[in-house]
């Protein structure tokens, strides 16, 4: 099993180095512009609270997914109370819609999970990418 994270901090790329499960860090901002990562690297995706203010804006999200094969898995998950406080995460549930919609990827499971960060629940989607 070959495990990389991503993250745009290298502080934080250095404590997950300490960790031996990784077999690439990769420092690199999640944002508008396609990453430097190969399209289909990946058989899956997993995204845990990237999408919080000053992180991963929704318009990274159709990167993210080019680099996870076809067929493969792609897990996010949010606060729930972003989706509907955060103008930016507001857009999050319309935008995946609209990504299965346009057939980048199907449906799985969405589900809220009650005390995800402390008494907040939190929102875990599950897509496969096409």
């Amino acid at each position: 099993t070959n495990i990389d994270a991503l993250d745009a901090c290298q502080e934080m790329l250095n404590v997950a180095g300490t960790k031996d499960v990784y077999q690439s860090l990769i420092c690199e901002d999640v944002g508008d512009k396609p990453l430097q990562i190969a399209e289909g690297t990946y058989d899956a995706l997993l995204c845990v609270e990237g999408f919080i203010d000053g992180h991963i804006r929704c318009d990274a999200l159709p990167h993210l997914l080019k680099v996870v094969k076809p067929g493969g898995t792609v897990v996010l998950t949010v606060r729930e109370e972003f989706l509907h406080i955060t103008a930016e995460f507001r857009k999050l549930d319309p935008l995946i819609v609209r990504l299965r919609e346009e057939g980048a990827w199907e449906y799985v499971i969405r589900y809220i999970t009650p005390h995800y960060f402390g008494e907040k629940d939190g929102v875990i989607y599950v897509y496969k990418v096409k």
